[in-house]
């Protein structure tokens, strides 16, 4: 069996970048959510910085997860809502129920 190492190493290239690319989706929402929520610039920021950080570290834990008890498990909608990407991403004060 042959193994294809350049194309291993591509792939995972493209996946990170993928990666990358989707943890920046939040950026054009901002000024909305600085409009929306009545806040200063320097709070959306953080918006941004906790949302990045959540996912970091959720990542490799929901991904752990899924290798455990199956894809399906992580996926349903109660988890979702209840994740700590979903618990971070709520204004302070709401239940998200």
């Amino acid at each position: 069996m042959r193994q294809h190492h350049n194309v291993t190493l591509a792939i995972l290239a493209l996946a990170c970048t993928a990666f990358a690319l989707q943890q920046t989706m939040v950026v054009p929402a901002l000024p909305i959510l600085q409009r929306d929520l009545g806040t200063t610039t320097t709070w959306v920021t953080w918006v941004l910085t906790v949302f990045l950080l959540v996912a970091a570290v959720a990542t490799p834990i929901i991904g752990r997860l899924g290798d455990q008890y199956g894809k399906g498990a992580c996926s349903r909608s109660r988890w979702r809502s209840s994740s700590p990407a979903a618990s971070a991403a709520r204004p302070p004060g709401t239940s998200g129920r």
